[in-house]
């Protein structure tokens, strides 16, 4: 039976470590159907899926703006083709096998404000085709508390650490700790169950992260920059 809580790998194989995991989330495209089907037994699977960004090299609704850390662009959220987009991407994911997604990049609207009525109804159109599978998204503070009513869990990504363009990972700020603790506090009083995901390169930071994350009562996971460590 898994022990442990929550994994984020967006690397392949290592099946039976994520097996340990209660719950687990992975790059579709990454695995095979059997692979999930396999891992489904004991764990819960969730697919990645980017709603405010586009890794592809164009697309009608990529805007012109980039997120030069991960050399993405952005995309108009309210384009019926990109909600199409990723309906079928979803529709996909979940005859692959999974049981839920994780949705990434909802801060996108925090950059272009004007899209938060169309993130959220993207969500609800996911909410629908999901059925009785499960949400979980990643950040989106400023969606709340319209978001809850979609999603079953929440990632506080980079609540206590972060990692740098130099590939090393530091502890946040006292100010950007401040803000994390007020983030925290309003999720502690909604309904959503809380992860949070940390970068750590030493032991002194991993146990700083995962001290502060159980202080709140969140179940912690850490990685590296690019998810790839289990």
């Amino acid at each position: 039976m898994s022990s442990k809580e929550i994994c984020f790998y967006y690397g392949s194989k290592n099946l039976d470590k994520l097996a340990k995991y209660k719950a687990v989330i992975l790059q579709a495209s990454h695995y095979t159907s059997q692979e999930i089907k396999d891992l489904s037994k004991n764990t819960r699977v969730y697919a990645y899926l980017s709603l405010g960004e586009d890794s592809a090299k164009s697309g009608p609704w990529q805007k012109k703006e980039r997120n030069t850390d991960w050399d993405t662009a952005y995309v108009d959220i309210g384009s019926s083709l990109w909600q199409a987009e990723i309906l079928n991407k979803a529709s996909s994911y979940f005859a692959q096998g999974f049981q839920g997604l994780f949705l990434d990049t909802l801060d996108a609207v925090d950059i272009f404000p004007e899209y938060k009525e169309d993130m959220l109804s993207l969500i609800s159109r996911l909410k629908q085709l999901a059925k009785n599978k499960a949400l979980i998204a990643n950040r989106g503070f400023s969606l709340l508390p319209d978001l809850e009513k979609y999603i079953e869990a929440i990632v506080f990504e980079s609540f206590s650490s972060i990692w740098q363009a130099s590939g090393k990972c530091r502890s946040l700020k006292a100010d950007e700790l401040a803000w994390t603790k007020e983030i925290a506090q309003r999720l502690q009083a909604s309904s959503l169950e809380v992860y949070t995901l940390d970068y750590a390169d030493s032991v002194i930071l991993k146990n700083f992260v995962q001290a502060r994350a159980k202080a709140y009562g969140f179940k912690s996971a850490i990685s590296n920059q690019y998810l790839t460590k289990i």
